[in-house]
């Protein structure tokens, strides 16, 4: 009897969980996350203030649930014996590579709020600049700037390209475009010994001749 009220009330937890998830996304969508109060969404999921804490720490907390799994929690581990332009390089072909335009309108406004950026930010951040980091030390990245300014400036730029997307769905090929830019901006740190100790199949096809 024990066992059947446990399964039930794990049950009932999973559905409350995903309700808060349902009502938030609509909330959300219609007015963008750093409108959206953490009491509008209990409200609208029809449970207390003090049980969404029961589910989550905070509304940023939230957002993990709201986003494509594929962009935050479900990233791959990286081989460190690999040269860390391919591992860069094989990271962001994963993040980019998943369809977005099912989610576009939400993902329009989710980007349009800061708190939420840098909650997306703060996971991608520390796991780049990582690779970097380690690629730095094995002398195949240049070391003359930080691995956190480059590791921002991979991202940034292609948050930016990634806006642009969400809002003209329409307008590029994200995943192709994503990558040729990364290609590029991540080979252009590379240094001597970086370039000549890549291997063939990730060297750049405008090195190729």
């Amino acid at each position: 009897m024990a066992k059947a009220e446990l399964t039930s009330r794990a049950k009932q937890a999973i559905e409350t969980k995903r309700r808060i998830v349902r009502c938030a996304k609509k909330l959300v969508q219609k007015s963008g996350f750093d409108k959206v109060s953490v009491s509008q969404i209990s409200e609208a999921a029809g449970i207390t203030v003090g049980t969404f804490y029961y589910y989550f720490q905070s509304k940023d907390d939230l957002l993990y649930e709201l986003l494509p799994k594929a962009i935050i929690a479900d990233t791959p581990d990286t081989d460190s014996t690999l040269h860390s332009y391919v591992q860069l390089i094989e990271l962001f072909r994963h993040l980019v590579s998943h369809p977005f335009q099912k989610s576009s309108e939400l993902w329009s406004c989710i980007m349009r709020s800061t708190s939420a950026v840098e909650t997306i930010n703060k996971d991608r951040l520390p796991m780049v600049g990582h690779i970097i980091s380690r690629g730095q030390r094995r002398k195949e990245i240049a070391g003359e700037v930080s691995a956190e300014y480059i590791a921002e400036l991979i991202i940034f730029t292609n948050r930016g390209i990634f806006v642009e997307y969400v809002h003209k769905p329409h307008s590029m090929n994200y995943p192709s475009t994503a990558m040729d830019v990364i290609e590029r901006l991540v080979y252009s740190f590379l240094t001597e010994k970086g370039r000549r100790t890549l291997p063939e199949e990730y060297r750049p096809k405008w090195e190729r001749g």
